[in-house]
This record gives structure tokens, sequence and C-alpha cells, in this order.
């Protein structure tokens, strides 16, 4: 499930290759433009009918916004532990940002004045994915800052179940952030229903989040109308790791990664041969009991990689020049 690169022969730092992202292909962008030209023409009828043929669903423009009373609820429909968990991550989120929030200043002299005003957004627009799997840390980790700063209101999208209804792990999400204002809509008619507004969907300055690659194309097509936060690649994660790594942790957490969909890369490096047996054979049983475990095999297999260096040393050189979105470390001393 994982490739074995050894590269303990090796002085210089470990080439891990990446799959190829379909974010260069000019057919995602053609689909994504196509959607997004149409939802700014027709509005509240384009949303639905891209909703209705790529989720399945079919709502009438009332239906767009989920009831206030349904996100409350929310909290108490999905697990206690789970609520206490988004309360805690929005409690740390919220603490680091107030230290990181910028400051104005100015400075006087008796020919000028310089310095920097910071006015807050009026208005952003966060997506939350839902199409393989709900990410209700999407709205936590994106709604707590805008909410440190000041941004004025906040809008969350999510793609609707073929039900019609929003993960409530999302909706239970939205009430643990404060936020009121969540639209049944995912992908690129998403995206342009936030730009460019529709007759049920008020327009922001801003979309954050992450998402699938038509959502990233319609976000580089919204780009300049509106801000965006990047364009999100494909999930990446390497892990460093010692012989007193738990494996069946180190497993869960490539898991965890994986779950995102395909062209990610989920990579272990270790000085351990021994760690590597251990976290395949975890994996396998983590991934078979999974509740998409053919989708968690052929993310794995097209970018799992277990990489063997000659030590500590030779594992962070290899880390440094992988650069991958999230760096775990788990050995002694980290």
């Amino acid at each position: 499930m994982l490739e074995l690169i050894d590269g303990r022969a090796q002085l210089a730092p470990v080439h891990i290759p990446r799959p190829t992202s379909p974010a260069g292909a000019p057919e995602y962008l053609d689909i994504a433009r196509s959607i997004v030209e149409d939802v700014r023409a027709r509005g509240d009828a384009a949303l639905l009918d891209h909703t209705e043929r790529l989720d399945g669903v079919r709502l009438a423009p009332g239906e767009l916004r989920v009831e206030p009373e349904t996100i409350r609820q929310a909290l108490r429909s999905v697990r206690p532990e789970l609520v206490a968990a988004l309360k805690f991550l929005a409690a740390r989120v919220r603490a680091s940002c107030e230290r990181q929030a910028p400051e104005e200043w100015l400075d006087e002299s008796p020919d000028e004045l310089i310095g920097e005003l910071i006015r807050p957004l009026r208005r952003a627009g966060i997506y939350a994915p839902g199409g393989r799997a709900p990410y209700p840390s999407s709205v936590i980790m994106a709604a707590v800052p805008a909410q440190v700063v000041g941004v004025g209101g906040l809008a969350v999208a999510s793609p609707p179940r073929r039900g019609g209804d929003i993960a409530e792990v999302v909706l239970a999400a939205c009430a643990v952030a404060g936020v009121d204002e969540v639209y049944r809509m995912g992908g690129a008619q998403a995206i342009a229903a936030f730009a460019y507004g529709t007759e049920s969907v008020r327009p922001v300055e801003k979309i954050v989040g992450p998402g699938n690659v038509f959502v990233t194309m319609a976000k580089r097509l919204v780009q300049g109308w509106v801000g965006i936060d990047s364009e999100a690649g494909p999930t990446e994660i390497a892990i460093v790791a010692d012989a007193g790594a738990d494996p069946a942790i180190l497993a869960a957490d490539l898991v965890a990664q994986a779950e995102h969909g395909p062209h990610g890369s989920h990579v272990l490096i270790t000085w351990v041969p021994e760690l590597v047996d251990a976290v395949i054979a975890a994996l396998e049983s983590q991934v078979y009991s999974h509740a998409r475990p053919d989708d968690l095999e052929n993310a794995l297999i097209e970018g799992g990689a277990a990489v063997l260096v000659r030590d500590l040393t030779h594992a962070l050189d290899t880390a440094n020049a992988f650069a991958p979105e999230h760096l775990q470390l788990d050995f002694d001393g980290a």
C-alpha cells in the first residue's frame, strides 16, 4: 500500500515523487468556466440545475439556505465528544489568531503622516467540502480567524447529500462557530454564487476554504472579482518517525489525509525498517475496516510512500526538500 523508497545509500536528500495533479489540465478549467458563467448569467436557476446534475438532488430556491434552527439542532444530533472537540478546536484557533492579529500604526511628523489602517472585510464566504467526506474543521479554521479580525458577516456553503441535507457534523461546526448563514450548494456553482450572487445568495468579498479541482478552478476564475485565499492543491503529509512511534497512530494519520481523495502524497520517512513493516500492517487493518476502503487503497497506492533514510539528519533534509503541506514529527526530542 506504500511504495518503498530506499534512500539510505544516498548522500543527498531522497527525492519523493508526487502524483500528477489534474489542476493543470485545461478540460477541468473549461468545465468550471461553463458552470461559473452559467450561474453568473442565470442565477438561482443555474445553481439549482447544476446541483441536481452533480449532487443528485433537486432543491427549490427556498431550500438553498439552511434554517437556523436546523443548524442549532445539529449540536444535539452529533456525538457529544465531537461537539466538545469542535469547541476545543475553536478555542485553540481563536487563541492563536488573537496573538497573530495585525495592528494599525501611524507615525506623525510635522509635515507628513504615514501608517497602516486595517479594515476587515464586510462579508466572506467559506467553502466546507462534503463530497467524499464532511470536513467540519474547515468551518472552524476559516470562521474563527475571520471573527477575530472583525469580518462583518460570514456565510458557509457545503454540498448537499442525496437527501438534500448537509452533513450534520458540518452544521454542528457552524453552530459552534456562530455561523447561521449556511447554503446547500457545492462545487464550482457554489463558488460562482458566492462571487456574483444570485436571487437567494448574497455575494461576498472573499472566498476561502478547500475543495476539489473544480472548486479550485472556479476560485481561479473569480479571483479579481472577489478575493480568494489560495488555489489549494491535493493534500500532502510527511511523517518523520523513529522506533518509539506508535504504528497504529501513524497509519491513522496517513489514512486521515488519504480520505481527502486522489492525487495526494502520504509519506512516512524513517530510518527504522521495522517501523515501515508495522505501519503497513496497521494500514491494511485500518483501510479495510474503513467505510470507503477502495477509495483509501487507491489513494495510498497512488501517492503513498515509505522512505528509508540513514538517520534523523537525513530524514529532516529529505522532509525539507519535499516541503509537504503537513509535516508531522514523531521521534524522541521532537
